[in-house]
C-alpha cells in the first residue's frame, strides 16, 4: 500500500528505518539471499524499535500506565509486523518485548541530562540489600569505568538509580548486572549509546556447545544482534549481545528428537549483515 507518497509502501518504509539504524537491507551481499538479508535486518531493526519504545514508557515516572502495541501474532502465513508467525515462531522483536516486560528488571531511562537506570520490581516482595553492577564498556569489550550501587525497591515499586558524570557519554556500551543479597542473578543487560549503523563492528567467531536442554556460546569479540535458527528448536533467548570470552548459556525446548540436526544450527549476528 502506497501512502504519504507515491512509492513510499511497506517495502519503502522497513528499508528507510533499516538503513537508519542498522544496515541496508538491499545492498549487495555475497554471504546471504536477497530474502535472508531482508528477514534478519527489519527484524532485528523492529527489536530495537519496540524495545526502545517500551523502555520510554515504563522509565516514564507514571506518565505511562501500559503499553500496548500490533502485532502479536499472524492468522495466516505471510510478511507482516507481527512478532510472533504463524508457526509460532518467536521473531527477534517477541523476545525484545518479553525482555523489556519483565517484572523485576534494570531499564536505561531516555532523554535525561545524565545517565540513569530504573530498578523495576513489580513482585508483591520487596526486594533488599541488592546490588547493580554498572560498567562502561568500549566496542570492543573492555572497561572504561565501573560501580556498584545498593538498591532496595519495594513490592509494586522502583528505585531511579543516577549513575553520575563517569558514565555521561555519547560513545560505547553501557552494560549491568543486578544481583540478590545471595547472589543470584536477577537480570542482566546492556544499552549502546549510538545505533548499530553508527558502528564499525568487528568481525566475530562464535563457538557452541550442546549441554543437555541448554547452548552454550562463546565469542572471541563483541557480537550484537546474535541469532540462533534451528528447526524445531524454540530458545529462551535470542537477538543478544555477547561479549570477548564469556561464554553465554541459553537454555531451550525441542520438538525434535534430542541431537536430532543440531549440526544444522544458524549462528548469525549483525556484523556479518553490516
Amino acid at each position: 500500500m502506497e501512502w504519504l507518497q507515491p512509492g513510499l509502501d511497506g517495502w519503502g518504509m522497513m528499508r528507510i528505518y533499516a538503513r537508519r539504524y542498522a544496515a541496508d537491507p538491499m545492498a549487495n551481499d555475497t554471504l546471504h539471499t536477497a530474502l535472508e538479508r531482508w528477514i534478519y535486518l527489519t527484524q532485528f531493526t523492529q527489536a530495537l524499535g519496540l524495545r526502545e519504545a517500551l523502555e520510554r514508557h515504563r522509565t516514564s515516572d507514571g506518565r505511562y500506565a501500559g503499553s500496548l502495541y500490533w502485532q502479536l501474532s499472524d492468522v495466516w502465513p505471510t510478511v507482516s509486523w507481527s512478532t510472533v508467525d504463524y508457526y509460532g515462531r518467536w521473531k527477534l522483536a517477541h523476545h525484545a518485548v518479553q525482555q523489556t516486560n519483565k517484572p523485576r528488571c534494570v531499564q536505561r531511562a531516555h532523554g535525561r541530562s545524565t545517565e540513569t537506570l530504573f530498578a523495576f520490581n513489580d513482585a508483591p516482595e520487596a526486594l533488599e540489600s541488592t546490588a547493580l553492577q554498572v560498567a562502561l564498556l568500549t566496542i570492543e569489550g573492555d572497561t572504561l569505568h565501573a560501580e556498584n550501587f545498593p538498591v532496595d525497591v519495594a513490592a509494586f515499586s522502583h528505585q531511579v538509580v543516577e549513575l553520575g558524570e563517569a558514565f555521561n557519554t555519547s560513545k560505547g556500551i553501557l552494560r549491568w548486572t543486578w544481583s540478590d543479597d545471595a547472589g543470584t542473578n536477577l537480570d542482566e543487560g546492556m544499552h549502546l549509546h549510538a545505533k548499530p549503523a553508527e558502528v564499525d563492528w568487528p568481525d566475530a567467531t562464535i563457538e557452541t556447545v550442546w549441554k543437555g536442554d541448554s547452548l552454550v556460546l562463546t565469542s572471541d569479540h563483541v557480537a550484537l544482534g546474535v541469532r540462533l535458527q534451528l528447526e524445531g528448536v524454540q530458545f529462551d533467548e535470542n537477538g543478544f549481545m555477547l561479549f570477548p570470552n564469556e561464554p553465554k548459556t541459553v537454555r531451550f525446548r525441542s520438538t525434535i528428537p534430542e541431537n536430532a540436526a543440531r549440526d544444522e544450527l544458524n549462528v548469525e549476528h549483525f556484523a556479518e549483515y553490516q
